[in-house]
């Protein structure tokens, strides 16, 4: 399975590589925020390709960070819950059992 993986990876790698061997010189124009003429920048395609992967990742690793988080928090509350109801089905366990008079049924 690791060698499927390590070639995708590859093939990826290659074709991203081919793709910006052969869009090297094309330049793009970025403006960031408003007024349009204050912020303006000329740089080449491969980099304001590889500068959004690069924002996406690091907004995709925050929203999965938020997640673990709150995953391991409920599996924290559920461990605790889970200790609590054995520690409660071990003291029951422990009970002494008494002698139980039933009454007789009166028909």
């Amino acid at each position: 399975m690791w060698f499927l993986r390590m070639f995708l990876l590859l093939v990826v790698f290659i074709v991203v590589l081919g793709f910006a061997l052969l869009n090297n010189e094309k330049a793009v124009e970025i403006a960031f925020f408003f007024p349009k003429e204050a912020y303006t920048y000329q740089v080449h395609l491969i980099f304001a390709l590889f500068g959004a992967f690069v924002l996406g990742m690091l907004v995709w690793f925050f929203i999965s960070l938020g997640h673990d988080v709150k995953v391991r928090r409920d599996a924290s509350r559920l461990r605790k819950e889970n200790k609590k109801l054995l520690d409660e089905l071990n003291a029951l366990r422990n009970l002494p059992v008494e002698e139980i008079t039933v009454k007789p049924s009166e028909e």
